[in-house]
């Protein structure tokens, strides 16, 4: 499945524990929590300015980890 970002980049996703449409919409949470984060740091939103460093930082805040459960 295919995801277009409010950036026009799309994402490729195969899961298996989530219909399509939740996926869809874990992955838009998940870039509007990057999005939010990356502002609030001073950090350039474009993932290829990003740091390998300031990925992984995104990737382990609890929101982004648990953005499914945002959709409840």
């Amino acid at each position: 499945m295919e995801v277009v970002l409010p950036s026009g980049n799309i994402v490729t996703v195969n899961s298996n524990q989530h219909s399509d449409k939740e996926i869809k919409n874990i992955i838009l949470v998940r870039q509007e929590i990057a999005a939010n984060y990356c502002n609030k740091m001073g950090w350039p939103f474009d993932p290829l300015k990003l740091t390998f460093e300031q990925i992984i930082e995104i990737r382990n805040l609890d929101e982004w980890q648990n953005a499914s459960k945002k959709l409840k």
